[in-house]
């Protein structure tokens, strides 16, 4: 099971126990901008044995703005693997990644803030690479 967003949203305290997938494609619209996920439980669901919220905004080689930017993650709980790919502009705040072995994967996402408070994989604090293939 999967919940596929193409546009701006707000989700604030919910509980999804799916693939959260942000996604874009140039030829459709409106696209993921001024996206807030906060104090949130995400669990991965049926979609991806691994992948609790994926960011697609621009594909690996492709130039220009992506189609996703503006994206603030704060407070949650994460139950599964997070990747945000080709997105300008995002915010990690406070999120705890509740499972051992979580990834936390960053690419091509320029502008990509982790604020001073820090994201959490159980008791360990998450080491920040604004670029690179993964964070373990």
């Amino acid at each position: 099971m999967s919940c596929r967003l193409q546009s701006p949203v707000v989700l604030d305290a919910c509980d999804v126990t799916a693939l959260l997938w942000f996604y874009g494609e140039r030829v459709e619209g409106p696209f993921p901008s001024r996206v807030v996920v906060q104090d949130c439980t995400l669990r991965r669901g049926r979609g991806n044995p691994r992948l609790a919220v994926s960011l697609v905004g621009r594909k690996p080689g492709q130039s220009g703005p992506s189609v996703i930017h503006d994206v603030l993650l704060r407070g949650n709980e994460i139950w599964g693997d997070l990747s945000i790919v080709g997105v300008d502009g995002a915010c990690l705040e406070k999120n705890h990644f509740c499972e051992p072995g979580a990834v936390l994967r960053i690419e091509d996402s320029p502008g990509l803030q982790q604020l001073p408070d820090g994201n959490h994989l159980g008791q360990r604090r998450v080491p920040f690479a604004a670029t690179g293939p993964e964070v373990r």
